[in-house]
């Protein structure tokens, strides 16, 4: 967008200033306001602004996944064979098993 404005320096008339540009802008060396900016000296210093592509890279969240857990109960038959361990004592002296 392209904006003509017409500003007559001095004359100390009651005329307002140009508009200005509300947002700051990026430069070499730091930020600029990118407003009309009047100097003590009488000039106005104007900036001149240059479009720049800035291409990155962000996360979004596309979707989202759930993961429900859920008990089930299977019930098998299986056949095998257990280990048991078998002891055998015998009693000697005064010495009773209870």
């Amino acid at each position: 967008m392209t904006r003509e404005h017409e500003y007559t320096a001095g004359g100390g008339d009651s005329e307002s200033p140009p508009p200005t540009r509300a947002s700051a802008t990026e430069t070499s060396g730091g930020y600029d306001s990118g407003e009309i900016e009047y100097l003590d000296d009488g000039s106005v210093s104007i900036p001149i602004i240059d479009e720049e592509l800035v291409v990155y890279k962000r996360l979004v969240v596309r979707e989202r996944v759930i993961v429900r857990k859920d008990a089930e109960i299977e019930h098998r038959r299986i056949e095998t064979e257990l280990r048991r361990e078998r002891l055998e004592y015998k009693e000697e002296g005064d010495a009773r098993l209870t």
